[in-house]
């Protein structure tokens, strides 16, 4: 019996043992998975490293939205309260009024729709009434930085109806106002006549008109000047196609450059 009873013992033992053993690799096993699994299900948070310091330029009221390394920009819905409207500059009326291509565009204002006249614009490019000595020509010399320049040069003192000019013709809106502005750079302006810029309705022959809207460059005396901006309003009233017309009329030796006529804005 003590023997049965000592191999009884012995086997329990070792039965236990096979139990223990076992059981403690199936422990190991599902412990470590529920772990592993555990730990796959949890975000991981990245390196505490700050995001590189960027600038944004953004328009006025944008909102501007830092996520990790990357920018957004979101557009302001609507205008910024008190932040006033702006509108685009209207483009200039006249063609090549930098002189950047020469004359072309420019002329006489009278001659063009004539063909019999046409060996004389195309020889000059400008007109000289009454036996005038002038000379209109291009100066890539005397040009102001990024445009080109219009060189005058009219030798013939002061008398009525004796002058020299050059004009371009213009389309405009009726009753509409208007602003032309140009440059001049001036060696010698006589006092009497001089460098006037006008705007006459074209092709219409009425003295009255001739002097209505014009600005005259005050005298200059011999010696060279800066380059001084003039400014011209006006309203074309009840006619479309006006003469933006420069005239020497007296001694002038200058520069003109970037003549522009546009549209003023309306309220």
């Amino acid at each position: 019996m003590w023997e049965t009873a000592r191999w009884l013992f012995g086997a329990l033992n070792s039965w236990s043992a096979i139990t223990a053993f076992v059981l403690f690799w199936v422990v190991w096993i599902v412990g470590g998975w529920a772990i592993f699994h555990s730990w796959l299900a949890t975000p991981v948070s990245p390196p505490n490293s700050p995001a590189p310091s960027q600038t944004v330029q953004g328009s006025p009221g944008a909102t501007t939205l830092q996520a990790g390394r990357d920018i957004i920009m979101q557009a302001p819905t609507q205008t910024a309260p008190g932040a006033p409207a702006t509108e685009a500059p209207a483009r200039n009326l006249l063609q090549n009024g930098s002189f950047d291509q020469g004359l072309e565009h420019w002329g006489t204002g009278w001659l063009e729709e004539q063909v019999i006249n046409q060996p004389i614009i195309r020889r000059h490019g400008f007109l000289a009434f009454r036996g005038a000595q002038a000379n209109w020509f291009p100066s890539p010399e005397g040009r102001r930085p990024g445009s080109g320049a219009l060189r005058v040069e009219h030798e013939t003192p002061y008398a009525p109806n004796v002058y020299s000019t050059v004009s371009q013709a213009v389309t405009l809106t009726r009753s509409r106002n208007y602003e032309v502005s140009f440059w001049v750079r001036a060696e010698h302006v006589d006092g009497a006549g001089g460098l006037v810029l006008r705007i006459a309705p074209h092709r219409v022959d009425r003295p009255d008109l001739w002097d209505r809207v014009k600005v005259q460059v005050p005298p200059v005396p011999p010696g060279s000047s800066d380059w001084r901006e003039y400014h011209l309003r006006f309203n074309s009233g009840d006619q479309e196609r006006y003469d933006v017309r420069f005239s020497a009329e007296g001694r002038v030796r200058a520069w003109i450059a970037d003549v522009v006529v546009r549209p003023l804005a309306t309220h």
